[in-house]
């Protein structure tokens, strides 16, 4: 989704993300450690691919049990906010967006 949106934000003329998933990227208060730590989106998954020789047929089904852990233990030892100011959404574990909450 990432590939998805930050192409589609470039061919908008940097106006508009298509699907939303990077355009916390943009918030005024967004620093520039949360940009360039969020870069591993990018460049993780070509790294991996290319490293392993491609995907297993078990690397699906183990990342979906991944992705459940981290989003449930991030939504139970992450709060949403600290003092109100600093917005903190580990793996998107309380709201998709600050806007689109569960």
């Amino acid at each position: 989704l990432w590939y998805v949106d930050l192409c589609g934000f470039a061919l908008s003329g940097f106006t508009k993300f298509p699907i939303g998933v990077s355009k916390y990227l943009t918030w005024p208060e967004t620093n520039w450690m949360t940009r360039m730590t969020c870069t591993h989106h990018v460049w993780t998954l070509p790294i991996l691919l290319h490293t392993c020789g491609g995907l297993h047929y078990y690397a699906y089904p183990f990342s979906i049990c991944i992705v459940i852990s981290n989003v449930l233990l991030s939504r139970f030892f992450t709060p949403p906010t600290i003092h109100t100011k600093r917005y903190l959404n580990v793996n998107l574990s309380h709201s998709l967006w600050k806007d689109i909450t569960f």
